[in-house]
This record gives C-alpha cells, sequence and structure tokens, in this order.
C-alpha cells in the first residue's frame, strides 16, 4: 500500500540543506518496520541537497537485523530461491549497495571521534549512552540528517518501559528503579526545531503536527560568504607576509578560524621562543585544523623538533591532515620532500570481524610522525603520549591538542623545564569539553604566574573560536544535544553581590523525580547543579547525568543560603554533594561472587573492604559514599564545603531531625501525591526522615588538598589504588568514618592495617607520591601519645653498635650523611611504631618520611619542596639529631636501671672516721687519742709507730700536704734566663 508522505519532511530536509541555513536535521522513527525507511529519508536528502550523500555511520549494539557481510552471495541465494524476483530490487538492498556505511558498536563509538558522516543511523535504542550520543551526534555535517529507529515501541509513552543495557550496572535489587533519563529525553525532543517524530509510515506524530517549515531562499550571498572574501582578498594584500604563508591564511573556513591562522603565524615570527598561546573553542569550530596548518608553517621556517600531544592518536587525525594540506600548499611534495610515517592501529582494523565493504576506515593507518627534509636542515614532528612528553624537555614547539582530556598535573608538568613555545587547544562546550576545568583553571595561572610556577616569564595569547565550520550557526539539534545532556557549562559565571554567612546556610535534599521531569524552573536549577559539579576539580561525562538520574542509591544535596520570605526566587546554589547509598549486601552473595573473580557494579566502597581485608560481614552494614562535593567557583575557600559536609554527616547522624517538622512536611507530602502532584524541588533535611546508617565514606584522586579537607572532617583512609587513574592521572584514595564519633572494632582493625601497608609501599608503587601527603596518610589520632619505647636489648637487634657509632659520628659532622642512608628505613620503623619518643616539626616530618619511607635523596626532596639543598641538609641533621637524642636517653635509662642503688651519705667525715677508729679498738688493734679536733693526733699501737711521727698534725697535715705536692715548675721567665745562661 502506497502512503503519502507529510510534505513537511521534505520541507524541513531542504530547510536544513540551504547553505544559508547548514544545520541539521532529526528524526525519530517508530514502530516495528522503522528501518524500511530509512532507504527513503536518505533520498530525501540526496535530492533536497542535489548531490549524493554517501558517507552513512550505522551505531548499533549487537543485532543489525541483517547481515553485512557477503551481501551479494546473499542475494544471489534468494533469488534462486524465488525470494526475490529477478528484474527487480530491493530498494534498502539498493540503499546499502549504493553508499559508504560504516557500521561501529556504541562501545567502539571513540574511533569515530574526528570524522564526519552525511547520516547518522541509531539503531537499538537501549544500548544508547549519553557519552556515545554525544560522540556520533557531532560527526555529522551541515545538511546532513540524524535517524533514531526504536523499533521496539509504537508511542513515546512507553519509552519509560525500555530497559536500558546501562541498567543492569545500577543496583536495583533492593531498590526501585525510575528510568527518568528517557522521560527526560522524550520530552526535550519537542523542543529541538528540527525533529520530527515519525511512525514507520512517516505519519508525523500529534505533538509535531502543528509544527510549520518556513522556507528559505538562498542567494549567491549566502554560498559565497562576501564578508570572508573580503577578508582573504585583504591578506592577500598585505606585504608582511609571504606568498606561501598568505595561501595559509586563506584556507580559513570561517572569520574566527582565519584570523586564528593569522595569529599562530605572527606569534611564530616572534623572537623569544618561550611563549604560550591557548585556543579554547567547541566541537566543530576547526581549532585542530588551525593547529594543523599552523605546525606546517613552523616545519617550513625551519622549527628542528615538534612534538605533539593529545589523549589518544584518533584525537589526532584531523590534525594531521591539515598538516599535510599546509605542507602541499607550501609546495612541498610527499616522499619528495617530505615523509608521513604512519601507525597501524589494532582500533582501526575493521570492527569485530565484520567486513567494511566500500569503507575506507578499515584500511586506513594513523599518522604518527612527519618529517620534512631541507637542502641543509630537517624537521621533524612526532606524536608522544602526555605520560612520555612530560619528560621530553627538548622540543622547539609543543602541540597540545585536547587539553581537557589530560590530567591537570600532566600538563603542568609539560611547562616545567620545556624552553620552546606551546600551542594548547581545549574544547570548553562539547563531549570532550565536560572537564573544562581542567584547562580553564590551568588558564588562569598562566594569566597570573607566580615566580616558582614553570608558567612564570612566559607571554600568554588566548584565542577563543566560536563560529562553526562543520555546520551552520545556531543549529537547532546542537541547542537540544547541549540541552539534553547539559553539555554547555559556560554560563552561571555572575559575580555573587554579597556572601552569605557560612553558619547561616542550609542544606536540602534534592527530589530527583522533580529535577528530571522537564520542566522549565526544573531545568535551569539542573543546569546550575551540573554547572558547579563540571566546573570542580572532577571530570564529568555525560554518563554521569544518567547515573545520578537513573540510579535508585543516588542523592543529591545542595547547599543554600535561607530562603527570604516573600521572595519567589530560589537562591543561589554554593555547594552540590552527590552521595551513593551502599551496602546491605548479604553475606552469601559476597562469598560466592569473590569466589568466582567477581564484583558487582555500584557499592565500591563495601567490596573494597571485604577483598582488602577479608571482611565478608562488612558489606551487610548500610553507609554512603561521597561521589562529588563542589563548591561554586565564587563561594570557594569561603568555608561553604566544610559547612555542607558537616550538615550532610548531622544529617545521617540524625541530629538535625525535627519531630513537629517532619510531622507537617510528611502531610503535604501525603496532601500532594493524593492530587498527582510532584513533590517540592527542594526537601529541607530537618523535615525528612534519613535512612539509618552505619558508615560514611568518599572517593576520591589523592591530593594534599582533599587528604586535608576530608581528614578534617575525620575520615581515615583505608585503601589506595597501586595504579594511577587514566582521567586524572592521580591514586585513587577511599576513606571512611562511622557515622557518629563511636570508634568501632572495624574502623580501627581497617585503618590500622592499611597504615602499615601504605608504609611497605612507599618505596615502590607510592614512591611518585608527593612526600607531603605521606605524614597525613600515616599519622593516626592520637600518635604523639601512643609510645611503646623499646628496651636497649630490642634497640640492639635492629641497630648493632656500629649503626649507633655512625649515628653519632653524623651528628658530630664527622662524616657525611651517605654513610647513615641505609639506616633510615630502620630508623623511620622505630619512629613510625612509636619505639622511640621522638617528635618532629612539620616539615621536619615531611623531610624523614621522604628519605626513609620513600627512599628520595637529597635532590629528589629539593625538587618536590623546591628548597635548597643546603637548608635540606641543615635540617636533615636537626632531624638524626634528635633521633639520637631520644635513643641516648633509651640507653641511659637502661644503665641507670642496671647500676646498684647508691645510699645517700648523711654523716660527717670526723663521724665516719670516729667510727672507723672505734671499730679498730674493738678488735684490738690499739688505742686511740683523739683531742676533739678535726685531726686525730695519735692512733698507738704495740709496736707501730705514731701518726705524729710519720705525719706531723694528723690528718689534718695529711690533708694539707695535697696542696704542697705540687712541684714547683719554673715559669717562662726563669726558662728564658736557664736558656741565657
Amino acid at each position: 500500500m502506497i502512503h503519502k508522505v507529510d510534505q513537511r519532511i521534505f520541507q524541513l530536509i531542504t530547510r536544513c540543506c540551504a547553505p544559508s541555513i547548514n544545520q541539521r536535521s532529526m528524526f525519530v522513527i517508530l514502530g516495528k518496520y522503522a528501518r524500511e525507511q530509512v532507504h527513503q529519508l536518505h533520498h530525501f536528502l540526496s535530492t533536497a541537497s542535489k548531490e549524493p550523500r554517501r558517507d552513512i555511520l550505522w551505531c548499533y549494539d549487537r543485532n543489525l537485523g541483517f547481515h553485512t557481510s557477503n551481501r551479494r552471495k546473499n542475494v544471489r541465494k534468494r533469488r534462486q530461491k524465488g525470494l526475490v524476483e529477478r528484474g527487480s530490487s530491493d530498494p534498502f538492498e539498493l540503499f546499502r549497495a549504493s553508499n559508504n556505511i560504516r557500521y561501529c558498536y556504541y562501545n567502539e563509538t571513540e574511533k569515530v571521534l574526528g570524522r564526519t558522516f552525511d547520516v547518522l543511523i541509531l539503531s537499538e535504542f537501549h544500548a544508547i549512552t549519553p557519552n556515545s550520543l554525544a560522540r556520533t551526534i557531532e560527526t555529522v555535517r551541515g545538511g546532513g540528517m540524524i535517524i533514531f529507529l526504536l523499533d521496539t515501541i509504537d508511542d513515546l509513552q512507553s519509552m519509560g518501559s525500555i530497559k536500558m543495557s546501562v541498567h543492569k550496572n545500577y543496583r536495583h535489587d533492593v531498590y526501585s528503579l525510575t528510568p527518568r533519563f528517557n522521560m527526560r529525553f522524550m520530552r526535550s525532543l519537542v523542543q529541538c526545531s528540527n525533529c520530527f517524530v515519525v511512525d514507520d509510515k512517516l505519519s508525523i506524530l500529534p505533538d509535531w503536527r502543528h509544527r510549520v517549515i518556513q522556507e528559505v531562499t538562498t542567494t549567491a550571498e549566502d554560498i559565497i560568504r562576501p564578508e570572508l572574501v573580503a577578508f582573504h582578498e585583504s591578506i592577500r594584500e598585505t606585504e608582511e607576509l609571504g606568498k606561501g604563508e598568505i595561501s595559509l591564511a586563506v584556507l580559513g573556513r570561517t572569520m574566527d578560524q582565519t584570523k586564528t591562522i593569522l595569529k599562530l603565524t605572527d606569534y611564530l615570527q616572534e623572537s623569544n621562543i618561550r611563549r604560550t598561546a591557548v585556543i579554547t573553542a567547541g566541537r566543530g569550530r576547526g581549532k585542530s585544523a588551525a593547529l594543523g596548518l599552523a605546525t606546517s608553517l613552523a616545519l617550513h621556517r625551519e622549527y628542528s623538533v615538534v612534538n605533539v600531544t593529545a589523549p589518544s592518536l584518533t584525537n589526532l587525525i584531523t590534525f594531521f591532515e591539515f598538516v599535510k594540506v599546509g605542507l602541499e600548499r607550501l609546495g612541498y611534495l610527499e616522499t619528495t620532500h617530505f615523509d608521513v610515517v604512519y601507525e597501524r592501529s589494532a582500533m582501526e582494523v575493521g570492527i569485530s570481524g565484520i567486513e567494511q565493504e566500500r569503507s575506507l576506515e578499515a584500511s586506513e593507518a594513523l599518522i604518527k610522525s612527519i618529517v620534512l627534509r631541507k637542502e641543509h636542515h630537517r624537521s621533524i614532528l612526532t606524536y608522544i603520549t602526555p605520560q612520555e612528553i612530560s619528560l621530553q624537555k627538548t622540543s622547539d614547539l609543543l602541540v597540545i591538542d585536547e587539553a581537557a582530556a589530560i590530567p591537570l598535573d600532566t600538563v603542568r608538568s609539560m611547562f616545567e623545564g620545556n624552553m620552546g613555545m606551546v600551542f594548547m587547544s581545549s574544547t570548553v562546550v562539547g563531549y570532550e569539553g565536560t572537564g573544562r576545568s581542567l584547562s580553564l583553571k590551568l588558564v588562569e595561572k598562566m594569566k597570573n604566574p607566580k615566580r616558582r610556577s614553570p608558567f612564570f616569564g612566559r607571554p600568554l595569547m588566548t584565542i577563543e573560536m566560536k563560529d562553526p565550520i562543520r555546520y551552520g550557526t545556531n543549529d537547532a539539534v546542537e541547542r537540544w544535544l547541549h540541552s539534553v545532556l547539559c553539555l554547555d557549562t559556560t554560563n552561571g559565571k555572575e559575580k555573587p553581590e554579597s556572601l552569605p554567612n557560612a553558619e547561616s546556610c542550609l542544606l536540602y535534599e534534592i527530589n530527583r523525580d522533580t529535577l528530571f521531569s522537564g520542566k522549565k524552573s526544573a531545568e535551569a536549577f539542573l543546569k546550575k547543579c551540573w554547572n558547579i559539579l563540571v566546573s570542580s576539580h572532577y571530570r564529568n561525562s555525560p554518563n554521569d547525568l544518567q547515573l545520578l538520574s537513573d540510579s535508585p542509591t543516588q542523592r543529591l544535596f545542595a547547599l543554600m543560603a535561607p530562603m527570604q520570605p516573600g521572595v519567589a526566587e530560589l537562591p543561589t546554589i554554593i555547594c552540590v554533594i552527590q552521595v551513593s547509598i551502599e551496602g546491605r549486601i548479604q553475606q552469601k552473595d559476597v562469598h560466592n561472587r569473590l569466589a568466582h573473580g567477581e564484583q558487582a557494579a555500584g557499592d565500591m566502597i563495601p567490596w573494597m573492604i571485604s577483598s582488602q581485608f577479608t571482611a565478608y560481614d562488612f558489606p551487610e552494614l548500610l553507609g554512603a559514599r561521597v561521589i562529588r562535593i563542589a563548591t561554586h567557583p565564587n563561594y570557594q575557600g569561603k568555608g561553604y564545603g566544610s559547612r555542607a559536609l558537616s550538615l550532610y554527616q548531622e544529617f545521617y547522624n540524625r541530629q538535625l531531625m525535627d519531630e513537629g517538622k517532619i510531622a507537617a512536611f510528611s502531610e503535604a507530602v501525603e496532601k500532594r501525591r493524593s492530587k498527582k502532584k510532584l513533590l517540592p524541588l527542594l526537601l529541607p533535611c530537618d523535615s525528612i526522615e534519613p535512612m539509618r546508617l552505619h558508615w560514611l565514606g568518599v572517593s576520591y584522586g589523592l591530593t594534599q588538598h582533599l587528604l586535608k579537607f576530608w581528614k578534617k572532617h575525620g575520615y581515615e583512609p583505608f585503601y589506595v589504588s597501586q595504579k594511577l587513574s587514566v582521567t586524572t592521572g592521580e591514586f585513587s584514595c577511599m576513606m571512611i568514618r562511622p557515622v557518629d564519633d563511636s570508634q568501632p572494632e572495624w574502623f580501627t582493625r581497617f585503618t590500622a592495617d592499611f597504615r602499615c601497608r601504605f608504609k611497605r609501599l612507599l618505596g615502590y608503587s607510592f614512591r611518585s607520591i608527593n612526600p607531603q601527603i605521606v605524614p597525613p596518610m600515616l599519622l593516626r589520632p592520637g600518635f604523639k601519645a601512643d609510645i611503646d619505647l623499646y628496651t636497649k636489648a630490642e634497640l640492639d637487634k635492629v641497630m648493632t653498635p656500629q649503626d649507633q657509632e655512625r649515628l653519632e659520628l653524623y651528628t658530630k659532622r664527622m662524616v657525611d650523611y651517605h654513610m647513615i642512608m641505609d639506616l633510615l628505613p630502620i630508623l623511620g620503623d622505630l619512629w613510625f611504631y612509636r619505639h622511640l619518643d621522638v617528635s618532629f616539626s612539620a616539615l621536619q616530618t615531611v623531610i624523614f618520611c621522604g628519605m626513609a619511607f620513600q627512599h628520595h635523596n637529597v635532590n629528589d626532596m629539593c625538587k618536590f619542596l623546591k628548597i635548597e639543598p643546603e637548608r635540606l641538609i641543615a635540617i636533615f641533621l636537626k632531624i638524626i639529631h634528635r633521633v639520637h637524642n631520644s635513643m641516648d636517653d633509651l640507653i641511659k635509662a637502661h644503665y641507670d636501671k642496671e647500676a646498684p642503688a647508691m645510699e645517700p651519705v648523711n654523716n660527717e667525715m670526723d663521724d665516719e672516721l670516729q667510727q672507723h677508729l672505734n671499730d679498730m679498738a674493738k678488735r684490738n688493734i690499739g688505742t686511740v687519742e683523739n683531742d676533739g679536733l678535726l685531726s686525730v693526733k695519735r692512733v698507738i699501737a704495740p709496736g707501730s709507730v705514731t701518726v705524729d711521727q710519720v705525719v706531723p698534725g694528723g690528718t689534718k697535715d695529711i690533708i694539707d700536704s695535697k696542696k704542697r705536692r705540687k712541684s714547683k715548675r719554673p715559669n717562662k721567665k726563669q726558662k728564658t734566663h736557664r736558656k741565657l745562661e
């Protein structure tokens, strides 16, 4: 049966193909036979654009519904069986045979970044993720078409019943799952002016029947762009540039791109090459092409070593393509003047064994290096990974593409020691720009660098590109995509009129049903919350938005100023906390999964503790893990984050509960539910009853600032990954605390065991950690008071007398510090386990831990702490002095304990002597005469000599005679006289 197609479908396609519009159209086809209308829409597109549109991207999950290989053989077999009449042709088969179709799995859509297609077909809607949606839609050029095939439902109201593949990663065995993201996606389609929702007969659904498509008349000026042509002519008339370099500038497709090429060209002429240029733009603005043309000019101007880096080599396809275009435009020929080195990537060789007929992607190889040869000079352009580029310090020009996707510390390390020029680009709006704070915070530091910063002394030029190249300005599909995925995070930068008192701010739990309802006020509030999360130090992706909306374990809190009575507008959102409820896992499930080496999605902390500490009963406890906590950029550093976290802890500790408010709020909620109305968006935390939890936790990228923040609120670390995160370039750290102020046995046991294991790994996996992070990780509450002193015997077992002697010699500055470096691990253990009563200052503790546990030498510590070696050695000497004094005290205490007790002498000397003489008289030694004076005059014994006969004057004379024992030695004058004689 022949059905008449609504004329507005063709009018929409024709309007989008007009050169003055150059926008994309979007169609959502519902019904069992939705695939049969693909070739019809493609025919309309080819007719309206008056040129073949052959580049097609078809994304799917597992089942296309047809075979992609041996197509001709299957058609021949069908004809032999009589299924297809000879001479007739299947329109869908003709469509497939006459176009270049790239089939791609949804989990492999990263491969198509940097490519451009005419048509995008998205089948198997249940497998679509926000990440794949953002990647693929942005690959469609202006005048192209996006087609959604929803062949499992007949109306949009049934979208809530679609079981998305990503939902299996959300735990819903205890909690009920609500597909809020799909419902919001369905409601948002009405807001896209270039979209029609049709059935499998191309009949427009009722909600879109009122839409009127305005016709567009195309003029010659719309095609030629007179302002751009005039600008190119003015460039050609300038005499400052050479002929070849002019030809590069006129390759710009927009005014923004042309001006960017000119600015980079002028930058390359500067005599001071230690300069930085930063380009920020949304997707499809041509920044990679501009960088490629400028790099080709750098090779032409004999920049010897040019390095380029990006998160992946696939991100540089456009860059290397335009480097080749620029070199050819400058008069060089491939293989004659320059060589191209390709790297064949396994990712790009076919797709899971599917034969890519008429597709060039299956045989393409990625460019890795370009070598330009001149008569007396050679220039080389090489791709180096972000991890390796930080070690390369000799480049004349460094190009960093997609800096937002590279960890901030890695980008900063690229500038350290680099004396050459740097071109850096970053996407700030779109899929790659969801982590834009990583690059924007870096740009702010470049503008106001500190003296010790690697950016100090580097002139900075910033360039912003706004005009799109891939499609027309104000593309309706782009606006819809940015709205539904919250990709445009450049708004909400207003300065606050006044800062509210942190203690007066209140914490609210956000109702997610209302937040993702699609209402205008809720959408504005959602975008503000998401802007705060994106502007923090965390890297977000569109998938996180679906996690927040659909996962039954997610909770969202907002810190806001008190609401003013009579003011309808909500106060500014100051801080946002995203939380995941974890736990309540049966012990038998834990045993079964761990026995098979499996770990369920979600419940990060319970699974980690059960696997790290073999505590199989801990997952039965219920807790909450903070996923993100972010403060508005204009309110950071004012104590609002600490206030929000304190209220969050008090909320789950049930300290904010007000029975009167809870009862009144519950009654109001029941009334709204009876009327089938949405609940209020903000739920005051003092008016709702929280869940009963046992612990609170957090997981984050380990940095000194964040570690200090979480330790301040009572959290203690129990796990640090031994591998760096690919996303952030940091070690992932997990911390935990009881929900109240108690110290349960499991908390003490886990944290104590972690400290010992972490200390042992500091010289291995964690040797690259900043030493300033180590002391807070190792020091436990009450560290100084918890003393377990060694005895001398125990000390002698770990340190020989020779070791102790070497230590003493160093304290006396008689040997170099290298003589005691082997003793530092032993001394570190004695300090860590409190076997020595010694304490250090903060800086001394950092130096001691870095050298004793991480095995750093003096030069390494000077680089970490940025101090002079002489000062560090002086501090190190004080540390060893303290340790040696503590050991001396321990040894002295041992000998004092072993020595016999000495009774104090209370009698006078004469009394003791008289007692001795009396003892002699009793033994009939002789008679004793004493005159009562200080000395004894006579001791008479038979046949003995009296004392007076030996020493006149008695003992007094004996004592006095000591003064006269010294022989009189001649003085210097007497010696001189004797010599003269």
